[in-house]
């Protein structure tokens, strides 16, 4: 996986701590095959509080998933080479077998959510949170797995919706940071306490699509920026995102903060990066591969 890195930050661009003992933030985290790096950008402090739901995420629902499309790792002398499974056999009697992993087909779990309730007008002190689980696999590969092994279907989930959400956030907010400049516009105060685990109200900012887009075969990960201008002199800023599209993924947007147009470093920079043509205006677009 090759790597792009952008200018160091310099400051921690979660908590503005102006420490020299900073880390690099991979925009995408290392273990879903992310590429861009923002160098110099987090204090350990601030790390303590992201690597855990990042961790959750990595190993909860792309787990299996990594180890099948072999996606970028630290430690792949640790992957395990099998896996237990339940088994129904034809006369009704169960029991349990050992499986190659690469032949089990992915069962990948992720979420939908709706509008950020931020779209929909509620204040942040209103938690509404929704979201729907859904499964995404090959039937084909998943018939021929159960009739092979005699698999009795059965899988243990633990549900991490607020997790993921915290991570789409944080995916978010620095791929922003990275392309637009710390200090050249205003995070949203929640979109922060999303990230830093500060609220559970994490459809506040973070939302998606009902339905799921086409595939793209190229499989990189997707990223944008749009602005959405209702008030003229405080145009919202939205990252998108879609990871590992080629596997039927949903799309994700976030409210990462605004412009003050009052602020002429703010409003130099938008004048710079926005193309304006309809409410919905363009700053930028990326993959990462």
């Amino acid at each position: 996986m090759p790597t792009f890195y952008y200018p160091p930050v310099g400051q921690c661009i979660y908590c503005d701590s102006p420490t020299t003992d900073l880390g690099d933030e991979h925009i995408i985290p290392f273990a879903l095959n992310g590429g861009m790096v923002l160098p110099k950008a987090s204090c350990h402090q601030c790390e303590k509080i992201i690597q855990p739901y990042e961790m959750t995420v990595a190993r909860r629902i792309f787990g299996h998933f990594r180890i099948k499309h072999n996606v970028q790792t630290r430690n792949k002398k640790q992957r395990p080479e099998t896996m237990k499974i339940g088994t129904l056999m034809p006369n009704g009697k169960k029991g349990t077998a050992y499986v190659p992993v690469l032949d089990h087909p992915v069962m990948l779990f992720v979420y939908k959510y709706q509008l950020a309730t931020y779209f929909q007008g509620y204040p942040p002190e209103v938690e509404i949170n929704t979201w729907i689980p859904i499964s995404l696999f090959n039937k084909k590969e998943l018939d021929a797995f159960i009739e092979q092994y005699h698999w009795d279907r059965m899988i243990k989930l633990l549900a991490v919706p607020v997790e993921f959400a915290r991570q789409i956030a944080k995916i978010a907010y620095s791929y922003v940071v990275a392309e637009i400049g710390l200090g050249n516009f205003t995070p949203m105060q929640m979109t922060l306490d999303t990230i830093m685990c500060r609220t559970t109200n994490v459809c506040h900012v973070v939302g998606g699509n009902e339905e799921l887009p086409t595939p793209d075969p190229k499989g990189a990960h997707l990223l944008g920026i749009t602005v959405h201008i209702k008030e003229p002199m405080r145009p919202v800023i939205i990252a998108g995102i879609r990871l590992f599209p080629a596997f039927d993924m949903p799309e994700y947007h976030v409210v990462v903060g605004h412009f003050d147009m009052n602020n002429e470093q703010h409003r130099n920079v938008f004048t710079q990066k926005v193309i304006i043509g309809t409410e919905q205006v363009a700053v930028s677009h990326a993959t990462d591969e």
